[in-house]
């Protein structure tokens, strides 16, 4: 019974330097090595996790042997054993600081990607605002067989039909 117990304790892997302990009903503490300790139940966290009516939970910020940790339990309901895990402040707070990088990077990434795309937009409309000018002064100095050339669906394109209708109409 204790070897399934402590295999079942090496499948968890909340990560390096974590403390995974077992406490069986009648009090006796099993650690993930196999060993047998009788010194968590003595730590108040664990007492209110014990006399907590929630058969799981977090507590934050707790101290074991010096180190700051955060504390989860499970409560087994049949066998009245809990699962206590302690994973160690620095390892959360290093994974955040990763998650934190990864954020900026896209945060980063996302805001060239956005620069890019006005650019383009940007060029594009300012190329055809040329166009229509350039056209215009045609139209201006006489030359009645101009046509605009509509690209797409935009504002320009409508723009540039219209102005087609009115130099046919013109030059009828």
């Amino acid at each position: 019974m204790t070897k399934a117990i402590v295999d079942s304790l090496n499948r968890i892997q909340p990560g390096e330097g974590s403390l995974i302990i077992f406490i069986t009903q009648d009090g006796r503490e099993l650690t993930q090595d196999g060993s047998v300790e009788d010194q968590f139940q003595t730590t108040s966290f664990y007492e209110m996790a014990n006399q907590s009516v929630d058969i799981s939970g977090v507590y934050e910020n707790i101290v074991y042997k010096g180190e700051s940790y955060l504390f989860l339990f499970q409560k087994l309901e049949k066998t009245g054993a809990m699962v206590c895990v302690l994973i160690p402040n620095i390892l959360l707070a290093g994974q955040v600081a990763v998650i934190k990088y990864i954020a900026v990077g896209m945060v980063i990434i996302a805001s060239f990607l956005a620069v890019l795309i006005a650019m383009g937009i940007s060029l594009g409309m300012n190329r055809t605002i040329k166009n229509m000018i350039y056209n215009m002064g045609l139209i201006a100095q006489g030359n009645m067989n101009i046509r605009m050339l509509p690209a797409g669906n935009s504002e320009f394109a409508q723009l540039a039909g219209q102005m087609n209708g009115m130099l046919e109409s013109v030059t009828g």
